[in-house]
């Protein structure tokens, strides 16, 4: 009953992204009262955004639109090879394209809070801090508090970008927070940073027409794997990104254009072939500077300034539970501010949960936020605790050219199972549209399938190319299930396809280092 009710709400849930819509609107179908609460702090640069989380406003939807305009620029090439006439010339209209995005990301703003509406979740525009472990505060933007208590609370605020700690960064630096409502475009870009926001912002502005930059300090798209993160680079570079290694330092803007002071280690000096030059001399001269012994190379810091007309920090994400009090409800926390939780998504305190990109065992990926949501009120609700194995899910680079993963990297296989049990099947090769358009390279896309040698099962799958999410969508399935390299073998693909290339790869690494793809 009503009046028996210990809290105001049996479920209060602090985030409107995909996880905590999706717990609260699911909660609420199983008949319990349900809140969320909702607020975007602005950035630095004044963006703010509606409700629906990272995902919908400044992450997947958002980029994969703008991905998708890239794309479309790219294939103005191909467009006349394949006997169009000549496409449209000159730079894209990035406001149009921007009002598009944006017009899309607001009609999905207003698709979630009719969903809520429907299952009667009260929503509240306000900044949920703890007071207890049942008690939240809440502040709407004009600084008007109440209080509510709930049984069970769920936080699901997801992250928010970090900035560099160097002078100028918050004044004059964007994030991706910023980049996908920019009114003005973007114009000359540095973008610095070596994970995936990095390198697919960049890469969909270089295909947009501007000049990027991409400034990386180690190792690029590290918690991926080495072949094919290298593959990635080498097609943002087929399309005229420039990569340097290095750092900022500081950004200064006296005019219209950002300063940029930078640090950056030494390109090693190409080699020279003395142009066409192929006479008997010149063999000769060539021959004794072969054999002359090479002084190492040792690279040096250069130190340079450069004018860009954006900067684009996308060096790393925290999660944004720096101002929920978690200290007075009793959560813990580690440093990096994400929460703890056990494979129940339940924190240190009993009756507070977290999901999403702020656990410390999740992944930044949108439908697995959802279906942590699924599976915590599933469980909470009638008692069936189902658990996710984190290692079989699938996700995608979306550069402009795609990289798709499942399972286990071959550094990770090996260093699991050891070398002597892991073999790995691979080919390059290209998709049949590109293998007469003189524009595209004939042999960059790449996949291989890592396969454990006694059991024979796949633990990885791994692929370079066009629409690779939408390949790697159903062999996750291959993965997860633990079926083998046999299975795969013995299922007959769709001709011509490049989802296809996974089902024919008989040549290991072992046999042949050279992946290399021979005839159709």
């Amino acid at each position: 009953m009503e009046e028996d009710r210990k809290y105001d709400f049996d479920l209060f849930v602090i985030g409107g992204g995909s996880g905590g819509i999706s717990a609260a609107t699911r909660a609420a179908k199983l008949g319990k009262k349900v809140a969320v609460a909702d607020f975007v702090k602005p950035t630095p640069g004044g963006s703010a955004w509606g409700v629906g989380g990272t995902c919908v406003n400044v992450g997947c939807i958002p980029k994969k639109l703008m991905h998708y305009a890239a794309l479309l620029g790219e294939a103005r090439k191909d467009q006349e090879a394949c006997g169009w006439g000549p496409a449209k010339e000159g730079p894209i209209d990035w406001e149009k394209m921007v009002d598009t995005v944006n017009n899309h990301v607001k009609s999905l703003n207003w698709g979630y809070r009719k969903l809520m509406n429907e299952a009667s979740v009260k929503y509240y525009n306000s900044l949920a801090t703890f007071v207890d472990a049942h008690t939240l505060e809440l502040k709407d933007k004009k600084g008007k508090t109440e209080r509510v208590t709930a049984e069970n609370i769920i936080i699901a605020v997801g992250g928010r970008p970090n900035y560099l700690e160097v002078p100028g960064a918050r004044e004059f630096c964007y994030t991706s927070d910023d980049l996908f409502w920019l009114k003005k475009a973007p114009g000359r870009t540095l973008v610095i940073g070596a994970g995936y926001i990095a390198l697919e912002c960049g890469g969909f502005l270089r295909g947009m027409g501007f000049d990027v930059d991409v400034l990386y300090r180690e190792k690029i798209l590290r918690a991926f794997d080495e072949d094919m993160a290298a593959r990635v680079v080498t097609g943002m570079k087929e399309i005229g990104v420039k990569f340097l290694k290095g750092n900022a330092t500081k950004f200064e803007k006296p005019g219209d254009k950002i300063i940029t002071h930078l640090e950056v280690v030494e390109e090693p000096p190409e080699e020279s072939h003395k142009g066409e030059d192929e006479s008997q001399e010149a063999l000769e001269s060539m021959k004794i500077e072969e054999e002359k012994p090479k002084e190492p190379f040792v690279p040096k810091i250069i130190q340079k300034i450069e004018e860009y007309d954006t900067v684009l920090l996308a060096v790393s994400r925290h999660a944004d539970t720096a101002g929920l009090n978690l200290k007075a409800a009793g959560v813990e926390t580690v440093k990096s501010g994400k929460i703890p939780v056990n494979s129940h998504w339940q924190s240190s305190v009993p009756n507070i949960f977290a999901l999403g990109d702020v656990t410390t065992i999740s992944k930044e990926l949108t439908p697995l936020a959802s279906k942590e949501a699924v599976y915590l009120i599933e469980g909470l609700y009638s008692g069936n605790w189902r658990t996710i194995d984190y290692t079989t899910i699938a996700t995608t680079v979306f550069t402009p050219l795609e990289y798709s993963a499942c399972g286990l990297s071959e550094p990770d296989a090996i260093a699991k199972f050891g070398e002597a049990e892991i073999d790995v099947y691979h080919s390059s090769f290209a998709p049949l549209e590109w293998t007469y358009l003189e524009s595209r390279p004939k042999n960059l896309c790449y996949c291989k399938i890592i396969v454990h040698i006694s059991s024979r099962k796949v633990l990885g799958i791994h692929f370079v190319g066009p629409n690779a999410g939408e390949v790697m969508g159903g062999f996750a399935v291959v993965v997860r299930k633990g079926l083998t390299y046999e299975d795969m073998l013995d299922t007959i693909g769709i001709h011509p396809t490049t989802s296809e290339e996974l089902l024919i790869l008989e040549i290991t690494k072992r046999e042949n280092p050279d992946a290399e793809k021979k005839g159709c």
